[in-house]
This record gives structure tokens, sequence and C-alpha cells, in this order.
């Protein structure tokens, strides 16, 4: 967690340096001035959407999970795995309600129209680490804390610890909404955005590296899928229904952030292309 944070505040410095390098204010801006302007329009384009669409269908996924842990906990039909269980067991249903839900998200003309997005977020991650300590505080009080602890890292397999590097590295994912995120910050300086950064990377790493290790110490191995490791026999139905629907919201949130670059790059693509089409056509006629 600290060496992601570390390299994900690093390769914001090195996005801010570009920029005032090139005097560009943009990803793909600064892609033409480093390796052509058709090359890197076309690389940095194509590059941005990939990543952004692929975080937007992660989280879309995430909320999903979530969402069947709260069908299972609602129905028990869906608790018991029928194949032939109601529309409402399924995942990739709560991933069209979650697409459905943020579409209204999804035609937002700027960064500064998601605020409100980014606020339901940072109340639904608040809640969700109050109750992840929360209940560490209770079973230590209680003598309920998990007895299969390990200090150093024990993956079962190769494969799960190879996971945890794309864990790592999610968080520098987002430097493709960074300069769109500049943008739209009231007193636009480099020295604003590098305290932003700052703080925000902090944040971060406090707030996971509390979840990660209260969760730990309350679960033990079972830990590493807090939603499934909570359940309404531990917390009660109330808390848990507000638990994982804080993770949901945290999830369903960040889609719009990822979404909104990669769709500004696609029109932009598809503008040009249509441009070009019609500049070759009317080159044809005359």
């Amino acid at each position: 967690m600290a060496i992601s944070g570390m390299l994900s505040v690093f390769l914001a410095e090195l996005i801010l340096r570009a920029k005032n390098i090139s005097k560009k204010e943009s990803i793909i801006e600064i892609g033409q001035a480093c390796i052509g302007k058709k090359t890197g329009y076309f690389v940095v384009s194509i590059i941005n959407i990939i990543n952004n669409l692929g975080l937007a269908i992660t989280y879309l996924a995430i909320f999903s999970i979530a969402g069947t842990q709260v069908s299972k906990a609602m129905f028990d039909e869906c608790a018991a795995g029928d194949e032939s269980a109601a529309i409402y067991c399924e995942q990739w249903a709560y991933t069209l309600v979650g697409g459905f839900l943020i579409l209204p998200f999804s035609f937002a003309k700027s960064m500064d129209a998601l605020k409100s997005s980014t606020l339901v977020k940072i109340i639904a991650l608040t809640i969700f680490c109050l109750m992840t300590i929360s209940y560490c505080v209770y079973c230590y009080f209680t003598d309920k804390l998990a007895k299969d602890i390990h200090i150093g890292p024990k993956f079962p397999t190769v494969i799960t610890g190879l996971g945890t590097i794309n864990i790592m590295t999610m968080s520098c994912a987002f430097h493709y909404n960074y300069l769109s995120m500049y943008k739209s910050v009231k007193g636009k300086k480099d020295s604003n955005m590098r305290k932003a950064t700052n703080n925000g990377m902090l944040a971060v790493v406090v707030i996971n590296l509390s979840v990660a290790v209260t969760g730990y110490l309350a679960f033990g191995k079972n830990g590493a899928n807090l939603l499934r490791a909570f359940s309404p026999s531990i917390i009660g139905y109330p808390l848990f229904y507000l638990y994982n629907f804080a993770f949901m919201a945290s999830a369903l949130m960040t889609v719009p952030i990822v979404f909104f670059d990669a769709r500004n790059c696609l029109l932009n693509m598809i503008e040009k292309s249509t441009t070009t089409k019609k500049s070759k056509i009317g080159a044809d006629d005359e």
C-alpha cells in the first residue's frame, strides 16, 4: 500500500511536469507532444478508453457482488443458490441496475459536475471504514479476535500472491483523469493540485490500511473478503445492509469519474474520424 501510494504521487508529479514542459493541459496533447501528433493522439486515446472503461466495468462488477450479498440475506431462494432462482438473485442483473443508476452522470459536461458523486463516495467510504474498525474494537474487548494471524504475507497460491500486484497498482490507473480533475480545481495551480494529491493519497492509505488491518485482526484469513465475512448473524441485518449499501455506493460513484475521460476520448475520436471522412469526400468531389 505504501509503495502504491508513493508511486501514485510520483506519477502525478510527472504529469504536472510534463504539462508544464509541453504547455499542454490534457493527456492526449501531452502524448502528441511526446510521440507525434497522429501517433500520440491515437495511442493515448485508445489506452485511455481501454483503461477507463476497464475500471468502470470493474467497479460495476464490484457493485454487483455486494448486491448479490444483499439479495442472499433478503431472499431464501438466493441464499440457496438455486439455478432457477429469480432475476434479482443474479449478479449480472445488479450490473445492469448499477449501469442504469449512474446513467444520469454519464452526460456530465465537466468534472465539476461530478462533485456530488465524489461526496457520496467519501461518505460511503467513511461509513464502511468506521464500521470495520468498530467491529474490530468490539472483538478486542470481547476476546473474539481471529486466532489465525500471521505477521508476514501468506498466500495459498502463487496466483493469489501475484493478484495483489494488480490491486496495489490500481491507484495508478486513475492518472488518465488527473488533468481533467486539475481543470476543475478552484485556483488552478500546480501547488494546489500537489496539495490535493498528497492529502488524497494520505487519506486513501490511512483508510485502506485501517480497513485491511482491522478486518484481518477481526476475521483472520476470512478477512480477505469482508463482504462475505460480515454476515447478518454477526452484526445483525440493519448493520449488514448499511455495510453493504455503503460499499455499493462507494463502488458505484467511482464509475462516473473514470467513465468521463473515456467517453470524451471516444466521442472525440468519432468526431475526428467523421470530419476526416467528410474532408476526403469533399476533396474527391472537387
